[in-house]
């Protein structure tokens, strides 16, 4: 692999960083190959004996991935199984790389693909709780408290990483 470039080839282990953050700004470039999937967690803390759980950037295959053809809080730039992304957001094809960018502020999400807002969310209000209450994560004591670590996940399936940066506002 290039310089700089993280590929990953199988499920897990992750990679999780030491550091918590609350509010900040990750960018990153991506690509998968046909029916993949993976993503990157923020807020991720752990949750029980040994869960690692937080808000996930979905990075997957929206043409070609089970879980992708499904659409809406599972295709690529949702706020995984929790937010829809949008519509007319700019998926570039398989094999490319995707520019993406994860904003949260006080606790407001945003989710970018390729300059377009993809989705986005206000973690203070009551559509958020509703919309956790219908996720998978609704049984999931603590998910989501507004600060935790970055993870990368490694669904099993390749996936490329390029370019991470993550500035803290």
């Amino acid at each position: 692999q290039p310089a700089g470039v993280l590929h990953f080839t199988g499920k897990g282990p992750y990679l999780i960083n030491d550091k918590d953050y609350s509010s900040f700004e990750l960018e990153w470039e991506w690509k998968l190959e046909a029916k993949g999937n993976n993503g990157i967690k923020y807020w991720v803390n752990k949750i029980g004996e040994k869960e690692w759980l937080g808000v996930e950037y979905q990075m997957i295959d929206d043409h070609g991935h089970p879980d992708g053809l499904k659409g809406g809080s599972h295709n690529t730039g949702s706020i995984y199984d929790i937010v829809d992304s949008s519509q007319d957001k700019k998926l570039l094809p398989i094999g490319e790389w995707n520019k993406s960018r994860v904003v949260v502020k006080d606790g407001k999400i945003e989710h970018w693909l390729n300059g377009t807002l993809a989705s986005s969310a206000d973690t203070k209000t009551e559509a958020w709780k509703a919309a956790i209450a219908k996720s998978k994560f609704s049984k999931k004591q603590g998910f989501a408290p507004g600060h935790g670590k970055l993870l990368l996940t490694a669904h099993g399936d390749p996936a490329w990483f390029r370019g991470l940066r993550i500035r803290e506002l």
